[in-house]
């Protein structure tokens, strides 16, 4: 129990910000096929949009304030979710099947240096990007992370934002990758769930403390001359954590995946992933600012993306009605990006006005 501990003393000594509380994981059907799904929690409206990214397209980052950073050309057309109307990639797949999720990650410790070579930085905001438009697989994406120099800067209405990145990829294999003590680390993910603080390597040490959990009821049994039979369905699971905390949503979501019955197919997949991630639904009011009972986190929004035939879907937290967009359809071809649209020609307003 020595997990619960430290995070508890971890927990009180972080002030209450505003931050996404995402839920994250991946799995695998049993032709094959690789789903992805994430919730986006927040509590400011977020205004996301589905960005269609082409390739061949050129790219800059850049390296401080002054220097120009990584050059690139895309080699990958995408799909993108913005947010807060500025170009910053919190999700996305691009036409390989490789998907990133950007979540919020308070732990996060950016280096404090410039970059030694300003020719391989690259800002923060551009990473995931530039892993879209880059590589089809997280082996090659681990790869090119290993020669570049990710540094980061404020952003408007954000600030300094905390975050990490986990990247899946056709083949279902997973990796994350976080900044700890002011050094990029990339991790493999066998487990394919990711949630927020603390760390990735803490999360999965943390389940070593829910070993009993099983999908089996309880049977009954005696007990000082009593026969106690059990009150209901579902007691292998009791002591499964329910509330909203980040190692509660990953203790929760990596046993709902690991005893879910698998999928047979894509299409099963993507319906038992909304079902996996509808129990981490955050209803407007259920979690309020500490400091501020008015401010409200919940789910604006979440995704799942069919990596095997590149198919997209999300929904809103007005309209639960999921809605899928096929990316074997799209031209990436086009000369520059663009808001995708809806049959009525209006941008798709992930968020909408619920505030």
């Amino acid at each position: 129990m020595r997990f619960k501990f430290f995070y508890s003393l971890m927990l009180l000594a972080l002030p209450w910000s505003v931050g996404w509380g995402c839920t994250e994981m991946a799995m695998v059907t049993q032709d094959g096929s690789v789903i992805n799904g994430r919730s986006l929690e927040f509590a400011i409206p977020l205004h996301s949009k589905i960005t269609l990214n082409p390739r061949g397209v050129h790219k800059e980052s850049k390296a401080s304030s002054n220097q120009k950073g990584l050059l690139w050309t895309s080699n990958y057309g995408y799909i993108s979710v913005d947010v807060l109307d500025q170009g910053l990639t919190t999700d996305g797949m691009n036409e390989k099947g490789l998907s990133v999720g950007v979540l919020w990650f308070p732990g996060a410790q950016y280096p404090t240096s410039a970059p030694s070579t300003p020719s391989q930085a690259i800002v923060l905001h551009d990473l995931a990007g530039w892993l879209l438009g880059n590589f089809a697989t997280t082996q090659e994406a681990k790869i090119a992370l290993s020669k570049v120099e990710i540094w980061a800067e404020t952003i408007e209405k954000l600030g300094l934002p905390p975050v990490h990145l986990a990247v899946h990829d056709v083949q279902g294999n997973s990796c994350v990758i976080e900044f700890v003590k002011g050094k990029m680390v990339v991790q493999e993910n066998p487990n394919g769930v990711v949630t927020n603080f603390p760390s990735l390597e803490w999360h999965l040490m943390n389940l070593r403390n829910y070993l009993t959990l099983n999908p089996l009821n309880a049977p009954s049994r005696q007990l000082n001359g009593i026969s106690l039979e059990p009150p209901s369905q579902g007691t292998g699971l009791h002591g499964i954590p329910g509330d909203w905390t980040s190692p509660s949503r990953f203790v929760k979501a990596s046993f709902l995946k690991a005893f879910a019955v698998p999928a047979v197919n894509a299409a099963l997949g993507v319906n038992l992933m909304q079902h996996i991630l509808n129990t981490f639904d955050i209803p407007l009011g259920i979690v309020r600012g500490g400091n501020d009972p008015s401010t409200f986190e919940l789910t604006q929004w979440i995704v799942i993306k069919d990596l095997k035939n590149r198919v997209f879907y999300y929904r809103t937290y007005q309209d639960l009605a999921l809605r899928s967009i096929d990316l074997k359809k799209l031209n990436f071809s086009g000369p520059s990006k663009s808001i995708l649209m809806q049959t009525d020609s209006t941008p798709i307003d992930m968020t909408q006005s619920f505030f």
